[in-house]
């Protein structure tokens, strides 16, 4: 997930999910590859929430409150993976 304080320069970035949260694919198709895909999001009443497809064959949905990830940019907050 990309943020942004303008809407123009995304340039914080956070891990929802990694591919150690991905469920086995069940189907085999063409075009199907295992991972998240077609992302949506929005944030409402203190929340961000993510959907996205997973392995094109179930819709998930991730509910971040904003305050933790505005703690994660300041100075001494908490620090996720891969930051």
């Amino acid at each position: 997930m990309l943020t942004s304080a303008d809407g123009v320069t995304f340039d914080e970035a956070y891990n929802l999910r990694t591919a150690e949260d991905l469920q086995p694919r069940r189907y085999e198709g063409l075009y199907k590859n295992a991972g998240y895909s077609y992302p949506k999001s929005i944030v409402w009443n203190g929340f961000l929430y993510a959907a996205y497809g997973t392995n094109k064959e179930d819709v998930q949905l991730s509910r971040v409150p904003v305050a933790d990830l505005a703690r994660r940019g300041a100075p001494g907050g908490e620090r996720g993976p891969g930051r």
